[in-house]
């Protein structure tokens, strides 16, 4: 039986956060005030073009970290763009935005730095994203070209909302998607993952559980991730309430599918 603490993992809060600034939401008010604040001196976030190729880029600006805002939803590679930040770029402090799988590596980072020696320790903040599993760039291009007829620029926020992908284009239609006709494009990878909350962060950030559009889930796991977030509180940038038990439990309902998919995956490998 899988339990809460299975899903959840460690944590010491859990909250209802909405963003109080004009542009992006309440991981890049975070960020942005953490940068402001001198908390960080950058950030490694993801960018995507118009064909919804992304990149991981270092942001130094608040700017940088509003034009990287949104999710991006296809797998995207970050070691170059971390060991840029921290060899090339020297930075000292910096927080990475990522998937459950990445932040489990930032971890392991830091606890084990056998490799990384005092770099991984500049790794100041990871804030982990909720995740179902991410796209391939292929998959998900023939899945919206091939069978919807959407062309890749045309799109200009995709999120998943309950049980549909839903992808808002430039001219104001939605199209939403049921989820299920998107899991030939997940990562084979992502089909045996079992940590939706991404366990490993300081803080876990996401819509599902939230009530209302513009509001995320926070799981507060660390003193490090709730100085941050109260800070950027005192500074403005975010508003933040505790969750309610039924918050928790569409965290948890969403956190199990993930965790049965997972197991049912694994069942049928053949070794």
């Amino acid at each position: 039986m899988v339990s809460k603490k299975d899903v959840l993992g460690e944590y010491l809060e859990i909250m209802l956060v909405r963003s109080l600034r004009p542009r992006g939401g309440a991981v890049t008010a975070l960020i942005s005030a953490a940068l402001t604040a001198g908390e960080i001196d950058g950030a490694v976030v993801v960018k995507a073009d118009d064909l919804w190729r992304p990149k991981a880029v270092i942001a130094t600006s608040e700017e940088e970290i509003l034009s990287a805002a949104g999710s991006k939803w296809v797998i995207t590679p970050m070691v170059r763009a971390i060991l840029d930040a921290l060899r090339s770029r020297r930075l000292e402090k910096i927080a990475v935005i990522g998937t459950p799988c990445q932040a489990q590596a930032l971890r392991d980072m830091k606890e084990y730095p056998l490799q990384t020696g005092e770099l991984a320790s500049r790794i100041k903040l990871i804030v982990g994203l909720f995740c179902m599993g991410s796209f391939t760039q292929d998959g998900f291009r023939t899945m919206v070209e091939t069978k919807y007829g959407i062309r890749l620029p045309e799109i200009k926020e995709a999120e998943v909302k309950e049980e549909f992908f839903s992808l808002t284009l430039k001219d104001g239609r939605q199209i939403n998607i049921p989820l299920e006709e998107f899991h030939g494009g997940i990562q084979v990878a992502c089909l045996s993952c079992n940590d939706f909350t991404a366990r490993s962060s300081d803080i876990s950030a996401g819509r599902h559980g939230a009530e209302e559009m513009g509001e995320r889930i926070f799981i507060i796991r660390s003193e490090e991730g709730r100085r941050i977030l109260q800070t950027a509180e005192e500074m403005g940038y975010l508003k933040s309430e505790e969750a309610t038990e039924k918050n928790v439990e569409e965290i948890f309902k969403e956190g199990v599918a993930k965790w049965r998919r997972a197991e049912r995956f694994t069942e049928q490998l053949p070794f």
